[in-house]
């Protein structure tokens, strides 16, 4: 898969950082054939990864929140009871 950040047609309109490891590109594809047009959940994916990259001093609630909406929507997108 090329990981290029220039527009991808094999992505959609979805585009990966380059520095994404094999595992996160496979759950990232995943969480975009998953997507439906209102919820797109790879971007609460790469918005996680994104921030722990950063030096925000935040960045660790910062991803959480991505993560726990992404489970969030997910869930109630693939219809999981609570």
């Amino acid at each position: 898969m090329n990981a290029d950040t220039n527009n991808n047609p094999d992505l959609g309109s979805a585009n990966l950082p380059p520095d994404l490891t094999r595992q996160q590109i496979d759950v990232f594809e995943l969480l975009r054939d998953l997507s439906t047009d209102r919820e797109k959940f790879y971007n609460w994916y790469l918005g996680a990864i994104q921030v722990l990259a950063s030096k925000s001093p935040d960045k660790i609630a910062q991803a959480a929140n991505s993560i726990r909406e992404l489970c969030e929507k997910l869930a109630t997108s693939m219809n999981v009871e609570e």
